[in-house]
């Protein structure tokens, strides 16, 4: 088996990932007929004789070729089922091999990524018009401010907490915002929130 952790929100397409598959699920089979990309949960492909089972779940950022994926080894994939595997998910995005053990974690972590950084985009934007700024103001401030943020993060190899200090100066403006979300406990809520999100993962998948 392989199994796909989801990530990767939209494989390329359906027929992309059918390749040498003997044997489709429906979903694909539709996919492929109406030439869109198919998001599964739970889905099977026979691939040489042996069962390539996807876990999947719809998402969005591989839709524009920024995409998550995490895969892990069944008991009847080897090397070249994984290296198959990397070579159809990494048309959409960055692909990292785990131990199965781990995907509920991954789908804790990332898969639902993606909301937790719409809430925060969200608070942005609402914190934008309470304090006297245009609708439109805020969005575009808020949406440039994380894609700026988040691609200085993904490009320059820097810790977070290293960059946080480097935009953080003592008693300014950014100081006095982290300060209140320490003291509110930010970092525990997002690690209980994100564990809470990989239990129900584990429930869903029993």
């Amino acid at each position: 088996d392989i199994f796909f952790s989801e990530e990767i929100h939209e494989i390329a397409t359906a027929k992309s990932i059918c390749l040498n598959c003997s044997v489709i699920s429906p979903c694909l089979q539709g996919a492929i007929e109406r030439n869109e990309p198919c998001g599964v949960w739970g889905g099977q492909l026979f691939m040489n004789g042996k069962v390539l089972t996807i876990k999947r779940r719809r998402g969005r950022p591989s839709m524009i070729g920024k995409g998550m994926a995490a895969i892990a080894a069944g008991s009847s994939a080897g090397k070249d089922h994984l290296d198959w595997a990397s070579s159809i998910l990494s048309a959409v995005g960055e692909v990292v091999v785990v131990d199965e053990t781990t995907l509920d974690a991954v789908t804790g972590l990332s898969g639902s990524g993606p909301a937790y950084l719409f809430l925060l985009a969200e608070a942005m934007i609402a914190s934008g018009i309470e304090n006297g700024l245009d609708p439109t103001v805020a969005d575009v401030l808020t949406r440039q401010t994380l894609l700026g943020a988040s691609s200085l993060l993904s490009s320059s190899g820097v810790s977070p907490s290293d960059l946080r200090d480097s935009v953080t100066s003592p008693n300014g403006t950014t100081a006095a915002a982290i300060d209140h979300l320490d003291k509110n406990q930010f970092t525990e809520i997002i690690i209980a929130a994100i564990s809470k999100a990989t239990s129900r993962s584990k429930e869903l998948g029993e």
